[in-house]
């Protein structure tokens, strides 16, 4: 074998082992490129949580926020995503997350809270349900609470929350804006009948992953 042709075995010895490494490389590389705009499939977002109840250790909340930039704008503001457990990403998302900043409960003073709504059934009910998540320190506490929902109520978020899955994956801003208006209208209710609504509060434990 001559000189130039061990160098060239060589050369191509190495160019195939770099190949190999590349490829294994970015397969465990998150594609970033592909990540939906509003977090929607994705399996990672900004912030990825899991809550486990208090009394109920079977019973658990994960959710992500995700920071949507406006492409016309160039604003931004805080989505709340609900993770789908069986298929192990995240969903379209839930409404905005209203920012609180220091916050006292109970006589307890927190360093943040963050809430955002959302609507649904538990059991054979129809729910509006309002999450406020508390950090105090490193740790983090989710205060689940269900209002009863109004057949008026339940078919405007319905409604609202058909437009997002329709536009989430064509106008992403058009989506942003029906995400903004479904946590308002949701807030508002809650807002005018928490009296008259509520049903339940729970409690979750949150880790931050």
């Amino acid at each position: 074998m001559t000189i130039f042709s061990a160098i060239l075995k060589k050369l191509l010895y190495n160019y195939n082992f770099m190949k190999k490494i590349l490829i294994f490389f970015f397969l465990l590389l998150p594609n970033i490129s592909n990540s939906h705009p509003l977090g929607q499939g994705d399996y990672n977002l900004d912030s990825n949580f899991k809550c486990i109840s208090e009394n109920n250790l079977d019973k658990e909340i994960n959710f992500g926020f995700k920071k949507y930039n406006y492409q016309k704008k160039g604003s931004k503001f805080l989505l709340s995503v609900p993770f789908n457990n069986k298929l192990k990403k995240y969903k379209v998302p839930a409404s905005s997350v209203y920012e609180f900043g220091t916050y006292t409960i109970n006589n307890i003073v927190y360093d943040n809270m963050q809430v955002w709504f959302d609507h649904g059934y538990s059991g054979s009910n129809t729910y509006v349900f309002r999450r406020a998540l508390v950090k105090k320190n490193n740790t983090y506490v989710l205060n689940d609470s269900l209002f009863n929902s109004t057949d008026l109520i339940q078919k405007k978020l319905d409604k609202l929350k058909n437009k997002i899955v329709d536009k989430s994956n064509k106008d992403y801003d058009k989506a942003a804006n029906l995400i903004k208006r479904y946590g308002g209208v949701a807030f508002n209710y809650v807002l005018k009948n928490d009296d008259k609504t509520f049903f339940k509060n729970f409690k979750f434990k949150c880790v931050l992953e």
